[in-house]
């Protein structure tokens, strides 16, 4: 196998879309980073987050440590414990709704100015 077809397979295998299990994997992963880095940060254990949560120290070790298969429900409950808000948010949405402020923004100033134009001329003319 030559690298010239090596490359070609790694390079198709990189921009290939990600699946909705590989997306779901990566949100459960970034969960994970926040909830760990906001306890560390606060100094929350795992053995207080349990005591919060109802659970056994060893039962919350597991749920990190093991493959995670995670409700909305219970990474609410566990934010909800830690005292972190957990919102869903989309990059898609969110650029669309900048952009279209920024839009509004841009047309409300050029109607200010054009009014503000319009007031100026009246205000020369009545002089």
């Amino acid at each position: 196998m030559s690298s010239k077809k090596n490359y070609k397979d790694v390079d198709k295998f990189f921009k290939a879309p990600l699946t909705p299990n590989q997306k779901a994997w990566m949100l459960i992963h970034e969960f994970y980073h926040i909830i760990l880095s906001y306890m560390k940060e606060n100094g929350i254990s795992k053995a207080d987050l349990a005591r919060k949560l109802g659970k056994s120290r060893a039962s919350v070790s597991q749920m990190f440590n093991k493959t995670p298969n995670l409700t909305i429900k219970k990474m609410t409950e566990i934010a909800d414990a830690v005292g972190v808000e957990v919102k869903i948010k989309t990059e898609d949405l969110e650029k669309k709704n900048r952009e279209k402020s920024d839009s509004y923004m841009t047309e409300g100033f050029k109607t200010s100015v054009r009014e503000s134009n319009i007031r100026s001329d009246d205000w020369e003319k009545s002089k």
